[in-house]
């Protein structure tokens, strides 16, 4: 599939729901990179919103409301009342993290 930016990218998930939540949140709304590097991240280990903010080093606020737009799309789980809290992927949503590793990677450009 063909996107606004010119690349060819594709998910390849079988679930044409999850297939279409990927595009809503990595391709075709705003932001969409910066979360795609965000779970890129979060695939690595779990880590808290100061210590995203610092890797992918963007405002702490930044990182905050893209993580809300993935707990709300049930990607990400973790706990905003917290300070120190991690925040990982829901484990149903690793599969399909995986799947579309390289994809997320063209979109976050890591």
């Amino acid at each position: 599939m063909r996107f606004p930016g010119g690349s060819n990218i594709d998910f390849s998930i079988d679930d044409k729901e999850i297939r279409r939540l990927f595009y809503y949140l990595f391709l075709y709304s705003r932001g969409g990179a910066l979360r795609s590097r965000i779970v890129l991240m979060l695939r690595e280990r779990p880590m808290n919103k100061n210590e995203l903010s610092n890797v992918l080093n963007v405002n702490y606020r930044t990182v905050e409301h893209h993580l809300s737009v993935l707990i709300k799309n049930n990607v990400v789980e973790g706990d905003f009342r917290r300070y120190n809290s991690l925040f990982y992927i829901i484990e149903g949503m690793k599969e399909y993290i995986e799947a579309s590793f390289r994809a997320l990677q063209s979109i976050g450009g890591i």
